[in-house]
């Protein structure tokens, strides 16, 4: 149950990022500014949770490959949060796991 809770307190984070996309449409170099706010956004919560469990924070880059594996997805916004939900407690079931 705590599992389920944890995923859906990322895809709460994910989604509430989510609802500035129309406030944050300017270019950002090669990027949106939503997609850095995002990414961003699911950079720090990770870490705030990998703190709690006594483990090192991740990079972003180690968000940027998670939310690869979710891009193209019509069920992106799941899995970017399952998978940072699962970096969060130093697990990754994705088989081009670190």
């Amino acid at each position: 149950m705590k599992w389920i809770k944890l995923i859906d307190d990322f895809r709460y984070r994910l989604m509430n990022a989510q609802k500035e996309r129309k406030n944050k449409n300017k270019w950002m170099g090669e990027e949106l500014e939503w997609v850095i706010f995002e990414r961003e956004t699911m950079f720090n919560f990770t870490n705030e949770e990998r703190l709690k469990n006594n483990l090192p924070p991740v990079t972003i880059e180690d968000i940027k490959r998670v939310e690869g594996w979710a891009a193209g997805h019509s069920d992106y916004t799941f899995k970017f949060a399952l998978y940072c939900a699962e970096l969060s407690i130093g697990k990754s079931k994705h088989p081009d796991a670190m």
